[in-house]
């Protein structure tokens, strides 16, 4: 058996049981049972799902979508019903986090304590919170994938009324000041005041270490939006076309006004997101802009600046691209401080690997690619990763591990690499 066979399938059967592990009544959990996100997240379910589907098309094993009809369809019935400041709640809105159950007693009266919305449910504590701007967003992208990949029509027709109110959430609800972007506004203060995938304290920052004014337009969001509405103008053409050709003129809108405003002409970049009433650009080199180029809401002339921004030095690392710069003043390897601050997150690479991919910059996606890999030979299905400006891999203290996207995320690549890459990762090593 060659070295490279026995890397692939050594990575192979550390995935396959992480995806076990990540998995409770047949949904997928963020991380697993044990660890601090071991319960149903909106962004992370759907990301798992995204992935799953993704894997699926290259290894059609029914056994990586099996969870996902289950995951959806509970995050759909848990969808929002009404207007509730206090849990972030709208109508049509996809949860951030739902726990409840015996296991979960614990964790959440420290949540109580403080301050997030615990609520008493049957004799018990329960966390229903809806505190995060693009779950909605994804969730439908989520459901979407799997229909096509499936032709699930039991599926589609179970989720079809909240899936078309999901649509509609980013344009009702998200757009809080109406100028045709997907902001947040944090109304529960001692909750979560950050409401994108990077949702600690300080990972939205301008360059002076102070938070930017809300409300906040992230990049990404508009890139989910985009890619939301371009996926059901084809989803819905020929039950709905009037729907679809909506939702397809929005996206339209969307992606000319997002690389007009978004735009850092001097950096030749994206802005990580635009804050307060007058949109200011927030101007940090983050990796969030990697997600644009997934969704594909980047004109191609923006796209090699982009991709080749990213793969600098400062931000492409030997295990993958951080989350910041390190040449931001706000870059921090405490672990305490810097959970978003130039951390390298397995599955934000794996999406800037196929946005790039998708553009047309194969070397480097296989590049990234390759750095997943590698970074998940030598310590797991980590949820982040530190790494020094030397490049040394340093664990970080907190990190979940298994990370359910982090799992996904490797499936889907070694899912579809070939056997000649895990040479490549042999000789790395």
């Amino acid at each position: 058996m060659s070295p490279a066979l026995i890397t692939r399938r050594l990575l192979e059967e550390i995935a396959d049981r992480g995806f076990n592990l990540i998995q409770e009544n047949g949904r997928f959990l963020a991380s697993a049972r044990g660890q601090n996100f071991d319960c149903e997240f909106g962004r992370d379910s759907a990301w798992e799902s995204i992935f799953a589907v993704q894997a699926y098309k290259y290894n059609p094993d029914s056994a990586l979508i099996a969870p996902i009809p289950k995951t959806l369809l509970n995050l759909y019935r848990l969808q929002g019903q009404r207007v509730n400041p206090n849990r972030e709640e709208t109508p049509w809105k996809i949860p951030h986090e739902y726990r409840y159950g015996t296991k979960q007693q614990k964790k959440l009266k420290t949540f109580a304590k403080a301050g997030w919305p615990v609520e008493n449910y049957r004799g018990q504590k329960k966390l229903l919170y809806y505190g995060s701007v693009d779950a909605t967003i994804l969730w439908s992208i989520a459901c979407m994938e799997y229909f096509k990949a499936t032709k699930d029509i039991k599926f589609f027709t179970q989720v079809e009324d909240g899936l078309r109110k999901a649509l509609l959430w980013p344009e009702v609800y998200g757009d809080i000041d109406i100028d045709g972007f997907v902001e947040f506004k944090a109304k529960n203060r001692k909750a979560l005041v950050n409401q994108g995938w990077q949702d600690s304290f300080n990972s939205i920052l301008m360059e002076n270490g102070k938070r930017p004014s809300d409300p906040i337009a992230l990049a990404e969001v508009q890139a989910y939006t985009y890619g939301a509405w371009v996926l059901a103008s084809k989803v819905f053409k020929d039950e709905d076309l009037a729907f679809a050709n909506n939702l397809a003129k929005k996206a339209s809108i969307l992606k000319e006004k997002f690389n007009q405003d978004f735009w850092l002409d001097d950096k030749k970049y994206f802005a990580q997101a635009l804050y307060g009433k007058s949109k200011k650009q927030l101007s940090a080199i983050s990796s969030n802009i990697g997600h644009c180029l997934y969704f594909k809401i980047i004109d191609e002339k923006k796209a090699p600046c982009v991709a080749k921004r990213l793969m600098q030095k400062d931000m492409f690392t030997p295990w993958g691209i951080r989350t910041l710069s390190s040449k931001s003043p706000n870059f921090s390897l405490q672990p305490q401080i810097g959970y978003h601050l130039g951390t390298v997150w397995p599955f934000d690479n794996a999406v800037c690997a196929d946005g790039l991919r998708k553009y047309g910059f194969k070397k480097e996606a296989e590049l990234i690619d390759m750095a997943v890999l590698k970074t998940f030979k030598a310590v797991g299905s980590q949820e982040l990763i530190t790494v020094d400006k030397a490049k040394n891999l340093i664990l970080y203290p907190s990190s979940c591990n298994p990370q359910g996207w982090t799992v996904c995320a490797v499936k889907k690549i070694l899912a579809q690499y070939p056997l000649s890459l895990f040479d490549k990762i042999v000789k790395e090593s």
